[in-house]
């Protein structure tokens, strides 16, 4: 997938910037479960975008709205993308797997990313993901 598709898919093409679109956002409304689910839950297609420290953006997207009803769901359009120094890059995901937990959300079968917003430093990348870092 590449970047026009990307955009076209969740409609971000020609919009006046990402951020009036922010619905959640964990470094200010707390990392917790509970909260990205009451705000999260419903809507449809999402972004999750991840800041590291080293400028590395990794995130996932999916169309379906993730539901606590339905606690595994196929996407075909579900996919993990990464973003560093100009270079955006497209990963897929085992089966097209979205998990809801109470505690966040989990992505392909095996997992290739669990997030734990209750424990962020539980989370886990298990993506493959090579990027060049500004301190060598």
């Amino acid at each position: 997938m590449n970047i026009v598709k990307f955009m076209e898919i969740f409609s971000l093409k020609g919009r006046a910037g990402i951020h009036k679109f922010i619905v959640f956002k964990a470094s200010k409304q707390s990392f917790s479960g509970k909260r990205f689910h009451k705000l999260c839950d419903g809507k449809s297609p999402l972004i999750i975008m991840i800041y590291l420290q080293t400028g590395l953006i990794f995130g996932v997207y999916y169309y379906r709205p993730l539901k606590s009803t339905l606690l595994q769901m196929v996407d075909p359009l579900c996919g993990a993308f990464s973003f560093f120094s100009d270079t955006l890059n497209f990963y897929t995901l085992n089966n097209n797997i979205v998990r809801y937990n109470k505690w966040g959300f989990s992505f392909g079968q095996p997992e290739n990313i669990f997030i734990n917003l209750d424990s962020i430093e539980r989370s886990v990348c298990n993506i493959d993901m090579t990027f060049q870092s500004p301190i060598g």
